[in-house]
């Protein structure tokens, strides 16, 4: 004979399943929102939730569950864009969360958030595709015309996206809520610092010449430049940083057809440094001109520090559009 139990669990009131919802934390039931913990609708973008006292704090986990989905050991900071669907407001936010691998995650986007009873949750979304497919998937519906070539052109970073997306384009990078980004017209997407890098290129001008002495660099080496010249005219040298900061080293020094900067009998050294202990890459750009060139817009360096004010990258690269300029590609290690 078989016996059937009856289990009160089929019928318990409607109230029973409300409470499922509920979450305990510091004394209090809060509600968690109906859209927590959902898996990600497309199979490239990762979900990251999070749940705290602020909405930073909360911001803070969703960042680490990315970053565990990534397979990265947290250690450090890490930056996220926000960016509110509803909302005419893109910032950037600054969480103590680094990757080991040095690399910072940025592109992170806030796709929504709700507190109740003192608890924020959040939900961040992480697009994983590369920048190719990324403009791929925005520009698929336009007609696209090849067009001329750009600084950004022969970089590999844009080199690739051309080659994703199968039509060359003229991008730019632009600075933008502390955050830097590839555009091309309307369509922008966050770059991650490696992918900044990623548009460093060298190159030979035609009536310059540049090349340092090394291109591997220690610390307390000495940096030096090999300038050539096919016409009288002046020359600038302007060192680029990985972070994108852009300054002066030196301007308007008058053309020889060879020389070295700065000269033997200088008393001037530049002497390399590297405070952050990891491989750095750096680019040195010089630039000619038949007559003095007005390079305002870019600080002198002073000292070896560049403030958030030279964040000129994308000033730059337009520059280097209308110039004849060399350029070289360094590693601090």
């Amino acid at each position: 004979m078989t016996v059937f139990k009856r289990t009160s669990f089929f019928f318990l009131p409607p109230l029973f399943f409300s409470i499922l919802l509920l979450v305990w934390h510091d004394g209090v039931f809060a509600a968690y929102p109906a859209w927590y913990l959902k898996s990600a609708t497309n199979s490239y973008e990762l979900y990251g939730y999070g749940q705290g006292a602020t909405i930073n704090d909360a911001k803070a986990r969703a960042l680490l569950d990315i970053a565990q989905a990534l397979e990265v050991q947290v250690e450090g900071s890490m930056t996220i864009s926000e960016s509110l669907h509803n909302d005419n407001f893109e910032s950037a936010v600054s969480q103590d969360v680094k990757t080991s691998s040095s690399s910072v995650i940025v592109g992170a986007v806030l796709k929504n958030f709700h507190e109740s009873e003192g608890i924020w949750y959040v939900l961040l979304t992480y697009d994983t595709r590369s920048l190719g497919l990324k403009f791929k998937s925005v520009l698929k519906a336009r007609a696209l015309v090849e067009e001329t070539n750009n600084y950004l052109s022969e970089s590999s970073l844009v080199s690739k996206i051309n080659q994703q997306v199968g039509v060359k384009l003229r991008y730019q990078v632009l600075r933008e809520d502390d955050l830097w980004k590839i555009r091309y017209k309307d369509v922008k997407f966050t770059l991650t610092e490696s992918e900044l890098i990623k548009t460093f290129k060298p190159n030979k001008g035609k009536s310059i010449g540049l090349k340092l002495n090394k291109k591997i660099y220690y610390p307390e080496d000495v940096m030096t430049f090999d300038v050539t010249s096919r016409d009288k005219g002046f020359v600038s040298i302007l060192l680029v940083e990985k972070n994108g900061k852009v300054g002066v080293l030196y301007s308007n020094i008058e053309s020889h057809s060879k020389m070295v900067v700065p000269s033997k009998d200088s008393d001037e050294e530049i002497i390399v440094s590297n405070p952050e202990q990891k491989v750095l890459h750096e680019m040195y750009v010089a630039i000619w001109s038949e007559n003095p060139r007005d390079l305002s817009l870019f600080e002198d360096i002073q000292s070896d520090y560049l403030d958030d004010s030279n964040y000129k990258f994308g000033d730059l690269t337009n520059l280097l559009d209308t110039v004849d300029y060399s350029s070289a590609v360094i590693k601090i290690k």
